[in-house]
């Protein structure tokens, strides 16, 4: 078991560190220059120059990442580009320079001041910790709803296989439907025309039930379709067979049945967080949750470097994380997984 758990831990690490490299290297490859947001269009080339020498964009890729990746071996994700202490999503640290040397017209000493405010910039630590937390409520909710809704369909249709055509048809068409318009629909029909529930913004924790729902709907059709083909398959196998024809107790058989179905069903669900992930982003910009959606929509659209990998780094470390777990649940169910 030592062994196995070296063998994922080693695979984690390599994981996380080739996801970082690439992200990295492509948003510095793709066009968008951040320091041309940062600045007016009027500022001299000079004083450009000087501020991407001051946020290190100076040196090569190669030389950034390796910069970079002793920082983060030391706990530190770097900070913000735009982003201040003190400022919300929309408010910079660059944006209030940039606008005084418009004002005052000295391009050189506005581009200035950007630098000298590098201390006000907000850690990305501290930005995506604010949020994580949020996003995550809203994954674990949204799983655990499609879960068990999952499974009462699974159990019900296993037993009727009329029922099983019906749900079996009724998730191909919610499969069918994409999320983002799911979520508008949900906020027109719930928030707009019937009034019951808010389709903008958090203030409790009923803001969370449409974007929960949408979520959750998104996952039903696949982990429906998965238990219930793993508990046809596991109900067909020779030993759950010989244990109804000895006429063993049924709770003697539902323990050695739900104990096979949970084994092979774990591992699907540790891999459901990815697209939930992707998911959440969309609904969280489409019902103006300040989560970690939002907050990597802005950061991309702005160029936030540090924020975007950062974002990247703990998102990875908590998929990989995750399945890691996962593995290890499912090597003490399944000592068979243990030789992988």
């Amino acid at each position: 078991m030592t062994w196995f758990i070296l063998k994922r831990l080693f695979r984690a690490f390599i994981t996380v560190f080739f996801v970082t490299l690439i992200i990295f290297v492509l948003i510095r490859v793709v066009p968008g220059d951040p320091i041309r947001m940062m600045v007016t269009g009027t500022a001299p080339d000079s004083a450009v120059e000087q501020l991407r020498k001051d946020l290190g964009l100076d040196k090569s890729i190669p030389v950034q990442f390796m910069v970079f990746f002793k920082d983060v071996m030391r706990g530190d994700l770097g900070q913000s580009f735009f982003r201040s202490k003190q400022g919300g999503v929309g408010q910079s640290v660059g944006g209030s320079a940039a606008a005084r040397m418009e004002a005052s017209g000295k391009g050189v000493k506005g581009l200035k001041s950007i630098a000298k405010e590098a201390h006000e910039r907000a850690p990305v630590s501290k930005l995506i910790f604010e949020r994580f937390p949020l996003t995550l409520l809203l994954i674990f909710c949204s799983l655990v709803i499609g879960t068990l809704i999952s499974f009462i369909f699974a159990f019900i249709s296993i037993k009727n296989k009329r029922i099983a055509s019906f749900f079996d048809a009724f998730t191909v068409f919610i499969g069918a439907l994409p999320n983002f318009w799911v979520a508008i629909m949900f906020i027109l029909i719930f928030s707009v025309k019937l009034n019951l529930l808010s389709g903008v913004g958090f203030s409790s924790w009923k803001s969370l039930i449409l974007p929960c729902s949408v979520l959750a709907l998104t996952l039903i059709p696949s982990t429906f379709k998965t238990m219930f083909e793993s508990l046809k398959r596991i109900n067909s196998e020779p030993f759950m067979i010989a244990l109804s024809e000895r006429g063993m107790p049924e709770k003697i058989i539902n323990r050695h049945r739900y104990r096979h179905f949970f084994s092979s069903i774990i591992t699907f669900l540790g891999l459901q967080f990815g697209p939930l992930l992707g998911g959440v982003i969309i609904v969280e910009w489409l019902y103006s949750i300040p989560g970690m959606g939002t907050l990597f929509i802005y950061a991309v659209l702005q160029r936030d470097y540090p924020l975007i990998v950062g974002g990247v780094i703990i998102i990875s470390i908590l998929f990989v994380g995750l399945n890691f777990f996962v593995d290890i649940i499912y090597g003490v169910l399944d000592p068979r997984a243990r030789e992988w």
